[in-house]
């Protein structure tokens, strides 16, 4: 790893600082390299920056330095580490600097673009650079904003030449839509322009689509960009309105903003009942729940997600269940018998049902009943009412009834079979507490169900 370039005027320790950074360069860097083994450049062991004059003739050292570092840059052969902090503002203009110094310009990068033929077969074709209307426009849209206009597309030119007043094509939607105004982006600020050529980013009002949204000229053919790689979400938080009747606002501001920004996820936890938001850091979280408030006057609520829990099994634990009842008429009549068994650890999120029963004491069309109940007891466990995962069911006998036995009467049967074999097998404790709490301590213990208390006083 090197460290790269700090701007720090007057601090020697700096310039020692870059001279160590060439010397790595040099390592992926031919031209730089040259220098270093035809002595035209000193080792930095040997350099000692002692004086301003000194200082001053190592500027040319540290031209052919970012020279070096543009070319393994443009050749991913060498790749800049910046720290800073977008919220406290610190080290982002250095890193705007190096954008501008190091990143290739439009026309020092190859990019390609997917051409279907007649044939349907996909190829991949070379867009030109060129900044001229001689090329068929191609554009891609990277990002959506709701503006006091409509809908406004960022996008940038890939290819060609795009004017006020043109007909596009989308590519995904097969859809015609005609550039009624195009601007520039200053930061909040929008100059208008006429048209945008390759290389250019700016924007475009009215015009409906989603990010990654390929535009080309309609004499373009089926040409189609690669969609914008997002990474995967790194934080998660759960957000939820702080009153009830913010909840359409929350909603819209919700959905507008996952569909402007595509490194922004959402979903609702079913379990905990929690709407879930998933984006690149809590910085980005944060501004979108302060422009909830500052936009659609909706107070939020970041924090935590609440954990999934899951509830299983620790050991075996047989089952014998016999479901009987009869109120007149057909009665209810099934019996299960088995044993429950914790999986593997690899399996430790499945449910497995096996039908080891030899003979027709359970008749095979009463599986899929018996199968239905084990999972509906799975779905909320007898500790905190988690799911149950991780178990095996095997049904290895049972008995029927040839007038009362029913689908309905075989589920009710597994799935007590199952609670029963979720109950806990008894457990001694001990409880120290001091002499004058252990009346409460009683009262206490005694409310929790199937607790048997016996004690005494101890010095």
């Amino acid at each position: 790893m090197c460290s790269g370039f700090v701007k720090l005027p007057g601090v020697r320790e700096n310039h020692q600082s870059k001279l160590l950074v060439s010397e790595r360069i040099s390592n992926v860097d031919e031209e730089l390299a040259d220098f270093y083994l035809h002595d035209n450049l000193p080792p930095v062991a040997t350099l000692k920056v002692t004086s301003n004059t000194r200082l001053t003739c190592l500027s040319d050292l540290f031209i052919l330095v970012q020279a070096a570092i543009r070319r393994t840059v443009i050749k991913r052969h060498f790749v800049p580490v910046f720290l800073g902090s977008a919220l406290k503002n610190k080290g982002i203009q250095p890193l705007l600097d190096c954008i501008v110094d190091y990143l290739p310009n439009p026309g020092e990068v190859k990019n390609e673009a997917n051409f279907e033929l007649e044939s349907k077969e996909v190829t991949r074709i070379i867009l030109n650079p060129e900044r001229s209307d001689r090329h068929p426009f191609v554009g891609l849209a990277f990002k959506l904003e709701a503006g006091k206009h409509g809908q406004l597309t960022y996008f940038r030119v890939y290819q060609g030449k795009v004017a006020r007043g043109d007909q596009i094509l989308n590519s995904r939607l097969k859809k015609r839509v005609r550039v009624q105004r195009l601007v520039r982006m200053h930061a909040n600020r929008m100059e208008d322009i006429d048209y945008a050529l390759a290389g250019d980013i700016c924007a475009m009002f009215g015009v409906d689509c989603a990010s990654g949204d390929t535009f080309i000229s309609l004499n373009a053919g089926n040409i189609a960009l690669e969609n914008i790689h997002v990474p995967e979400p790194v934080v998660s938080l759960s957000i939820t309105p702080k009153s009830l009747k913010d909840s359409d606002n929350f909603l819209k501001a919700l959905s507008r903003f996952v569909k402007e920004d595509p490194t922004l996820k959402k979903e609702y936890n079913v379990e905990s009942k929690e709407t879930i938001v998933s984006g690149m850091g809590e910085l980005q979280l944060e501004i979108y729940a302060q422009r909830m408030k500052s936009e659609y006057s909706c107070e939020v609520v970041l924090g935590k997600p609440k954990v999934a829990f899951r509830e299983t099994l620790v050991a075996d634990c047989p089952f014998d269940y016999w479901h009987r009842k009869q109120t007149g008429g057909h009665g209810q009549y099934g019996r299960v018998i088995g044993v429950c068994e914790p999986l593997t650890a690899a399996q430790q999120l499945d449910l497995e049902f096996v039908d080891e029963c030899v003979g027709t004491n359970v008749p095979k069309p009463f599986m899929p009943a018996i199968e239905r109940g084990f999972r509906e007891a799975c779905e909320r466990g007898p500790l905190i009412g988690a799911k149950v995962v991780g178990v095996r069911f095997r049904l290895q006998d049972g008995a029927h009834h040839i007038v009362d036995s029913s689908d309905f009467a075989f589920c009710i049967a597994s799935k007590f079979a199952m609670q029963d074999g979720k109950k806990m097998f008894p457990y001694d404790s001990r409880a120290l507490s001091m002499q004058y709490n252990i009346g409460c301590t009683y009262v206490n213990l005694e409310k929790l169900q199937k607790i048997i208390l016996t004690g005494g006083i101890e010095n």
